[in-house]
């Protein structure tokens, strides 16, 4: 049988929405609301890794950078090390003769003249930057002949301890050996100068140095 309201609609029973559907439609509007913000939070967390990504990105660039550069830099480094390797070598394993002979001349008392001048040098030796060589070991010897017009050993001793006294001079070497002497006379020098000494002075070298990087 049909039913039907003739009442005027202010007069009508007002129709309930049935609790099912509205529990249904509040349901899906919690989901969606959670959704949106799952993916607002999705958001912002992907934002804010983006971020931390790329300042990474950026520094993992400028230690790269500073990396070549270091690089380069201790190459370099290397370079002038080696340089100054070489240099060094070439100062320790060099002596200058002719201004130690121009020395030995000037401290050469005028009663007292050379026969001859013998000089052995040894080759040397590589060591590590900064270790100092055996100070025993021989690195050769300058190895003077001489006379002295005069035979007053005191005048020879002094002469020895001139040589040593001369820090320019005695600076490459290591000791100086007791002088072997003879007396001489010489019959047909003038009066007063018969009587002369002969000797040998022996100036011991220090052992010379080419200083290398290895250890």
């Amino acid at each position: 049988m049909i039913r039907v309201n003739l009442l005027p609609e202010e007069y009508r029973k007002v129709e309930s929405t049935s609790l099912s559907l509205f529990l249904l439609f509040l349901v899906g509007v919690i989901l969606v609301a959670l959704s949106f913000v799952f993916w607002l939070m999705l958001s912002l967390q992907g934002g804010g890794k983006k971020v931390i990504l790329k300042e990474r990105q950026e520094y993992l660039a400028r230690v790269t950078s500073d990396a070549e550069v270091a690089k380069k830099i201790k190459a370099e480094l290397a370079e002038y090390e080696k340089r100054l390797t070489t240099i060094m070598g070439i100062r320790a394993g060099r002596i200058y003769w002719s201004k130690k002979l121009d020395l030995l001349v000037a401290d050469t008392p005028r009663n007292i003249w050379f026969t001859s001048i013998r000089m052995m040098q040894s080759d040397p030796i590589k060591l590590p930057i900064g270790q100092e060589p055996d100070p025993g070991r021989d690195g050769g010897y300058l190895e003077l002949a001489c006379y002295q017009m005069s035979d007053d050993y005191k005048i020879l001793g002094a002469y020895r301890t001139k040589l040593m006294r001369d820090r320019v001079l005695y600076a490459d070497f290591s000791k100086i050996q007791a002088p072997h002497f003879t007396s001489v006379t010489v019959p047909i020098a003038a009066e007063g100068y018969q009587k002369t000494l002969s000797f040998t002075v022996v100036l011991q070298l220090k052992p010379q140095v080419v200083y290398t990087t290895q250890p």
